[in-house]
């Protein structure tokens, strides 16, 4: 049976106590000076057993500590006074329903109000199943926004991403009038990889250089995309021109130590990679797109000069950008 205060008649106290023990809703009642009134099975059964007849009388300041001490609520382990603190300066003070972890995994939505006396009602809700239904969807949510936003074959971002992030980076660099910096990656000379070595090779060149990337970045903010077949790009927010260049001779300097073997390529007997460095300070006189334009022209002219190297774009490239603009 349910503890009750000896303030009630012996038989009023049977017929409420039995009532309140057969709800599915856990149920504390406190009076005016916050001392423990009465407790119905349901609550009981939540806290594992918790409330004995002896706690009937003791204030809530001593209920919530036996409670930490039995350690039945795994948010407060390691913070107790904080979460104590926080629990009696909450008691009775919103409206809406508290949500809280308890020792079994279980969780409990807390529902608290003043009656007329100035005493406290509580009514503990079992919600496991709802919070463990939104966990799921949350975590589904969160696969879906990953693969829609990542390149199924290396792993790196794909150019949905790429072109998400280039276009935040870019009115945040123009705001805080940073320099933003991109470089352009090719595999040198892909196809006849593919064509000598075989597709599953060469999806498993593409797979190693994006690991190679991934590892010449570590910056906040910094990004490896594949841009398109055998292109990557690698955004730097906050990088100058020096940085991106050590950043692109990283690049090729990691890749020629991996010395993956390309037995059809004339420029060496490893895979390699061409790169073009571009670098700008946004402002409304150019577009995210130029950025992109001037790393490629400066990609081509690594092509044209021998591959297996990095450019960076000069004047002559931001010309033809804005000739392209205009």
């Amino acid at each position: 049976m349910a503890g009750l205060s000896p303030l009630a008649g012996l038989q009023n106290r049977q017929v409420l106590a039995t009532s309140l023990d057969v709800l599915d809703v856990g149920l504390e009642i406190w009076d005016e000076h916050d001392r423990l009134l009465l407790y119905n099975r349901k609550v009981n059964q939540l806290l594992g057993g918790f409330y004995t007849p002896a706690l009937i009388g003791q204030p809530v300041q001593a209920v919530l500590r036996s409670q930490l001490a039995r350690h039945l609520f795994p948010a407060a382990q390691g913070d107790e006074p904080a979460w104590l603190a926080h629990r009696l300066a909450a008691r009775g003070a919103s409206q809406t329903p508290q949500l809280l972890q308890l020792a079994g995994g279980q969780w409990v939505h807390l529902h608290e109000s003043r009656n007329g006396q100035g005493g406290l009602v509580t009514g503990w809700v079992d919600v496991t199943e709802l919070v463990h239904r939104r966990q799921v969807l949350e975590a589904r949510n969160q696969l879906l926004a990953r693969q829609s936003s990542t390149d199924s074959l290396t792993g790196v971002a794909n150019r949905r991403r790429f072109d998400e992030a280039l276009g935040s980076e870019w009115l945040r660099a123009a705001r805080g009038a940073t320099p933003l910096s991109l470089l352009m990656l090719d595999i040198d000379h892909f196809k006849p990889y593919n064509d000598h070595h075989g597709h599953p090779a060469g999806d498993e060149c593409l797979r190693r250089v994006a690991v190679v990337m991934g590892l010449c970045v570590s910056r906040a903010g910094e990004l490896v995309a594949r841009y398109g077949g055998e292109e990557f790009a690698i955004l730097l927010p906050g990088a100058d021109v020096v940085h991106a260049a050590e950043i692109a001779q990283r690049c090729l300097d990691r890749l020629r130590q991996q010395a993956l073997p390309h037995r059809a390529s004339p420029s060496g007997p490893c895979v390699s990679l061409s790169i073009g460095v571009a670098c700008t300070r946004p402002d409304g006189a150019r577009a995210p797109d130029d950025l992109v334009l001037a790393a490629d022209l400066a990609l081509y002219r690594a092509k044209a000069n021998g591959r297996a190297r990095l450019e960076v774009a000069g004047p002559a490239d931001w010309g033809q950008c804005s000739a392209v603009s205009r």
